[in-house]
């Protein structure tokens, strides 16, 4: 519905999951995650929710920077993904193609996109929210 040019949604939610966990993110509610990295495979788990997984490059970007304390370097980061890749402009450009995929993979299934983010100073971030976990097994 509308009011004064503003639209609104209303959206069903258990009371218990309405606390001080959810926050609003690009107009949604945001649920706690756990992430357990493996380095080919990503499972997000959320509560009342099937586990959603990633896999390939997502997955290996995720559990990179997982295992790295969360933060690196972009070149850090696709050194890690494409050892054997010399070229730095091909490294940059593989690495934004991984994460423009891995953050439209995150919107596909309801995880925020903004779990990796880079910070505009040439880092890349793991970004985990109040009551998100990491389980690394990378």
């Amino acid at each position: 519905f509308q009011v004064g040019g503003r639209r609104f949604a209303l959206t069903w939610l258990q009371l218990g999951r309405a606390g001080v966990h959810a926050t609003e993110a690009e107009g949604g509610i945001v649920e706690p995650v756990t992430l357990v990295t493996a380095w080919d495979s990503v499972q997000l788990q959320r509560e009342g929710h099937a586990p959603a997984l990633l896999g390939g490059q997502a997955a290996r970007l995720v559990s990179v920077l997982a295992s790295s304390g969360g933060t690196l370097s972009w070149e850090g980061l696709a050194r890690e993904l494409w050892p054997q890749e010399e070229d730095r402009p091909t490294l940059r450009r593989s690495l934004d193609v991984a994460l423009t995929r891995l953050r439209g993979r995150l919107r596909a299934i309801d995880v925020r996109p903004d779990l990796v983010r880079t910070t505009g100073a040439g880092q890349v971030v793991l970004v985990l929210g109040e009551g998100d976990r990491l389980i690394d097994r990378s």
